[in-house]
């Protein structure tokens, strides 16, 4: 996975939870749970974390191009 998409997927996995947590209603409607909405935000940052010491570390991964 390219640092790119880790960012990507961080920011919508944020995104979502902190929907959770201003439309607690229409989430427990869909069937979310309410009260791991701040594990799906913390998953978030560490996901923002981890792409942006890839991109610190310079891609050198070992991975051909």
């Amino acid at each position: 996975m390219t640092t790119g998409h880790l960012i990507a997927a961080g920011l919508f996995a944020c995104t979502l939870a902190l929907f959770v947590q201003i439309f607690p209603a229409a989430a427990f409607a869909a069937g979310a749970d309410v009260s791991a909405a701040w594990r799906l935000f913390a998953f978030g940052i560490f996901l923002i974390a981890v792409g942006a010491l890839m991109t610190a570390a310079g891609g050198r991964c070992g991975c051909p191009r």
